[in-house]
């Protein structure tokens, strides 16, 4: 019971508390660097048999105050002790995002591993 009390816990916390990005308002002034940023994931799953770790970094352009897009990377290596295999992944992705309101966006991903 304590258990399903922390991860509910834990669950809250991530979804109420959401991480901001460094970017700023930019302006029709803004230099390319001033638009560009940088951001990523990292992925660890382990069960009884399997192993995942993944990295997956990207880099945005602000294309205007409210709508951006990129280019990204995946990396995945994956091993199964039951079977015996282990796997590397890699793959790129496209994206574009269009915020709608103050903490809502519209995401479109395109992903090929």
């Amino acid at each position: 019971m304590k258990t399903l009390v922390f991860l509910g816990f834990v669950n809250f916390f991530f979804i109420a508390f959401p991480c901001y990005s460094q970017l700023e308002e930019i302006s029709k002034e803004s230099t390319f660097s001033e638009r560009i940023y940088f951001g990523g994931g990292i992925d660890v799953a382990f069960d009884a048999f399997t192993a995942k770790i993944g990295l997956s970094p990207f880099v945005g352009y602000m294309i205007t105050s409210t709508t951006s897009g990129g280019i990204g990377s995946t990396y995945q290596f994956i091993t199964s002790r039951y079977t015996s295999i282990t796997t590397n992944v890699y793959g790129y992705r496209f994206f574009l995002m269009q915020r709608l309101v103050s903490n809502f966006f519209a995401y479109s991903e395109y992903e090929n591993l």
